[in-house]
């Protein structure tokens, strides 16, 4: 379990780690609001008494504060040089999967056994989120996979990318050709 995680594990027992998510810096004040807008519920169900509910309040927690943390590590590549975005979500983590697009259909592979280089500046970017506290729970590459259709060329850019994975959140880190 990252570092991130742990964070965001909400216990009553442990006021630290919920100290820990009123001190982060949020990116976005709404995702700020509605997580502590959850967590109400969640202290309400724990006192009624009702775990299931406990425990679903505490999941949309988790995917806003990791939401929110995967805008901070895209603003950091943005100001180390990447045009970063949030690429798409993920479900569950595998060595590969796909990952419908719009134009393609992506295969991504654990950076650990895709053989595929990164370019030294990419590397670099992912150090920099990674100093900044923001820990990658996962690596991947993606590569296209051809639909067919559109005509080639309104044919966006087919370059590999490195993907940081952040709960759910895939964050494109760059693309390189």
């Amino acid at each position: 379990m990252s570092e991130n995680q742990q964070i965001v594990k909400l216990n009553v027992a442990t006021p630290v780690k919920v100290y820990r998510l009123s001190v982060y810096r949020w990116n976005k004040e709404s995702n700020k609001k509605e997580a502590f807008c959850y967590y109400v519920h969640y202290l309400e169900s724990v006192v009624k008494g009702d775990p299931e509910e406990a425990e679903k309040h505490k999941e949309e927690i988790n995917d806003i504060f990791f939401h929110d943390l995967s805008l901070n590590a895209v603003t950091l590549a943005r100001k180390n040089g990447s045009a970063a975005k949030i690429f798409s979500t993920v479900d569950e983590l595998k060595p590969t999967m796909k990952v419908r697009g719009q134009e393609f259909d992506w295969k991504l592979k654990d950076i650990r056994i895709s053989g595929q280089a990164v370019p030294e500046r990419f590397q670099r970017i992912a150090r920099e989120i990674n100093k900044a506290g923001i820990n990658f729970d996962a690596c991947y590459i993606a590569e296209p996979e051809e639909k067919p259709f559109p005509a080639p060329s309104t044919r966006p850019n087919r370059d590999p990318v490195l993907l940081g994975v952040i709960g759910r959140w895939l964050v494109e880190i760059g693309r390189w050709g």
